[in-house]
């Protein structure tokens, strides 16, 4: 926007470990079940015979596109007034004033995540019922997330201490 100064810029990364992509570990190792399984029905479709090992080679192919995971590499930027995420078909703000609790988690090899909460509440429905939560944000798997912390931090601060 037209005033507004870049303050960070980064990307999704690997090798964070489960802590910097919570849900990531659930995630290989269903990926490993479904392969593992997969191969071993095909192997034992193929050894009795006939064409029925054929039908195992899609279920294959989905484990292994579930453990490489999807690609979905996001692009994220702190400015002065904004925290910015950019991934292959979206791009999501939230404005600065709005965040008012930000958390950081170290995981392996530097990188880790940014977790944010906002003031804003949002109606969630699901089977337990209906209620109301924190909308929540963050910046995944990013390098160094203890200094994107502190810049963050220091960027609400300044933007609170603004208006």
């Amino acid at each position: 926007m037209s005033g507004e100064s870049l303050l960070w810029q980064g990307e999704s990364q690997k090798g964070g470990g489960a802590k910097a992509n919570v849900g990531g570990s659930f995630m290989k190792f269903f990926a490993v079940f479904w392969l593992s399984f997969a191969i071993f029905w095909t192997v034992s479709a193929a050894v009795t015979g006939g064409v029925f090992g054929l039908f195992g080679v899609p279920f294959i192919l989905i484990g292994i596109f579930l453990l490489m995971g999807n690609g979905g590499k996001k692009y994220y930027a702190i400015t002065d007034r904004r925290v910015l995420t950019l991934t292959k078909k979206r791009l999501d703000s939230e404005y600065l004033n709005k965040i008012s609790s930000i958390n950081f988690i170290e995981g392996k090899n530097n990188i880790g995540s940014v977790t944010y909460g906002t003031n804003a509440m949002e109606y969630v429905r699901n089977s337990n019922g209906s209620h109301y939560r924190q909308v929540r944000g963050g910046l995944y798997c990013v390098f160094d997330p203890q200094e994107v912390y502190r810049i963050l931090n220091d960027a609400v601060y300044q933007a609170m201490n603004n208006e």
